[in-house]
């Protein structure tokens, strides 16, 4: 009996969803398997009876294997390993979740909001060049707020990153001296006046608001 059966999208007939973690489905063939595969989402086998259903609208009949299967979700160590990417020898990562590429270890300089936007647009990292200071929503995107310290997901990639505060491209929209920064300790954004002194994490890719 093999342990895994790989299957088609179409060859996939759902019913309904037996309850929030169970979900009936229809093989139009048997398959003698533990597992099942469609796409890369895993599913355990809970039950199976044979059925017969018919479709008076398409005028069809399947003769196959009901599987009740419940979705089989990786660990989320797991989920952050196959979302970051190190790249260019280890000196970026890229997010495969926004396609943003990140700096993976940014320099430990402490300045004021203007100057540290600035010093991205200068940088190259790994020999790239147009690197840019992220929006508040951009580097929002890497918290994990189940963490702490840094609030970033279980066996990321980055290093120098515990206990620091970063300023972000986002101004607040009521007032000029103000721009927003995100604590990779709490992993909570807050707006803080642009003369104070922050690190700057610089990112490469189209600006996502």
């Amino acid at each position: 009996m093999r342990e895994a059966c790989r299957v088609a999208e179409g060859d996939v007939t759902p019913f309904h969803f037996t309850n929030r973690v169970g979900r009936t489905v229809l093989i139009p063939r048997p398959h003698g398997c533990k597992e099942l595969r469609l796409k890369r989402h895993s599913f355990a086998i809970v039950e199976k009876r044979h059925m017969r259903h018919t479709r008076p609208t398409h005028n069809l009949t399947i003769d196959g294997l009901v599987l009740v299967v419940a979705l089989l979700l990786p660990p989320l160590a797991s989920l952050a390993t196959e979302r970051f990417l190190l790249v260019h020898d280890g000196e970026a990562v890229k997010d495969e979740q926004t396609g943003l590429l990140w700096e993976q270890s940014p320099d430990l300089i402490h300045d004021v909001w203007s100057a540290s936007i600035a010093r991205c647009a200068t940088k190259t990292v790994a020999g790239q060049k147009g690197w840019r200071a992220p929006s508040v929503e951009e580097l929002k995107s890497l918290i994990d707020l189940d963490q702490q310290d840094p609030a970033l997901p279980p066996k990321h990639p980055f290093t120098n990153i515990k206990s620091e505060i970063f300023w972000t491209a986002t101004p607040s929209p009521t007032d000029d001296i103000v721009a927003w920064q995100v604590s990779f300790f709490s992993g909570q954004a807050v707006t803080d006046q642009k003369s104070g002194t922050r690190r700057m994490w610089c990112v490469l890719g189209e600006m996502k608001k």
